[in-house]
């Protein structure tokens, strides 16, 4: 039974599969998702409390695919707040994905998962919208 590998590009911010598109180990089990997670991103020294209100990512497709983005807050990822968006090839092959996670905390990090690969998928520039807030108690 073959293995589904997954690689990244030396040059650039693309996922590329390797081999065969079977998602299970040699013992039937099912793979773990491909995935990355930027590093963490806090407000300065301060360590100030502020509000993640939104993710950006770019994108370049060249086939349908479906990722799950998640917010990463204070060393932990927050499943609550994930968002799986579909991008699809009708919609052009550079696509901006958009979540809107809402999560108040001192460090963030973004997750992407690649749920569904159906290839050429490539990774580009990213934003985070952190908002700081006045007062350390959850409005």
């Amino acid at each position: 039974m073959q293995i589904a590998l997954y690689g990244v590009t030396a040059n650039g911010n693309t996922i590329v599969e390797l081999g065969s598109r079977m998602a299970t180990d040699d013992e039937g089990a099912a793979m773990a998702t491909p995935f990355f997670e930027s590093a963490d991103l806090d407000m300065g020294p301060a360590a100030y409390q502020a509000r993640l209100r939104r993710i950006a990512q770019s994108v370049v497709i060249s086939a349908d695919n479906t990722v799950r983005v998640s917010a990463g807050v204070d060393g932990s990822i927050q499943s609550g707040s994930a968002e799986s968006v579909a991008l699809v090839t009708t919609d052009g092959p550079e696509q901006a994905i958009e979540t809107f996670p809402a999560e108040t905390g001192t460090r963030f990090r973004v997750r992407v998962e690649v749920t569904t690969y159906g290839g050429g998928l490539e990774f580009g520039e990213a934003d985070l919208l952190l908002v700081p807030r006045r007062s350390t108690v959850n409005a």
